[in-house]
């Protein structure tokens, strides 16, 4: 759901970027200019909490309401309910747990190790752009390709989690996240070839 939501909130700064006919920019120039589009670094860090509400709309016609709520520095609460059940994950910044109702289980049980991946990533309050040299992500401009009819700036994020914390006693691992695109700024096709 984060990365559904940062990819919205980069679509939306997409629309007051300039047409992509200048030269490439560097990962860092959109990143830059991402944040700037945003309110700049000081209001990013000025929010608290954030509550993101949705549907999801699955396979089959069924309909879901999603919460995601996120409080710094990388507490995090999902919820996802259907049918009048509703399935909880969080993480508390230490431990993570969950609660799935459809699977008959109605009490908290801690999160498996690839379900931690996850959630670690949706605990990230601003993301995998914003400071994240510090957070130990690579990121880098991948070109222009077209997104839905539209042109887009592509990147590569890969997430170097280093030792991550675990629900029970053993050895915690090292483990890098698979790539992932992050939509940086889009123009329609007619503004990517309009003359200045």
């Amino acid at each position: 759901m984060k990365r559904l939501t940062v990819a919205l909130s980069l679509a939306a700064f997409a629309l007051s970027a300039a047409p992509l006919s200048v030269p490439a920019q560097s990962a860092d120039s959109l990143i830059a200019k991402y944040i700037q589009a945003s309110g700049g670094m000081a209001r990013i860090q000025a929010l608290q909490s954030l509550r993101r509400t949705g549907k999801f709309t699955g396979g089959g016609g069924f309909e879901a309401v999603v919460v995601q709520e996120n409080k710094r520095p990388s507490s995090v609460r999902e919820e996802f309910s259907i049918q009048g059940m509703t399935g909880i994950n969080a993480y508390d910044g230490k431990n993570g747990w969950k609660i799935e109702p459809w699977q008959g289980k109605r009490d908290p049980e801690a999160l498996g190790e690839e379900e931690m991946h996850g959630i670690l990533d949706d605990a990230d309050f601003d993301g995998p752009l914003v400071n994240y040299q510090a957070k130990g992500n690579r990121v880098e401009y991948q070109g222009i390709e077209q997104v839905e009819g539209s042109d887009a700036c592509i990147r590569a994020s890969s997430r170097s989690r280093g030792a991550t914390p675990t629900n029970s006693r053993s050895h915690a691992r090292t483990a890098t996240s698979a790539s992932t695109i992050w939509i940086l700024s889009t123009t329609s096709p007619s503004e990517s070839t309009r003359s200045a």
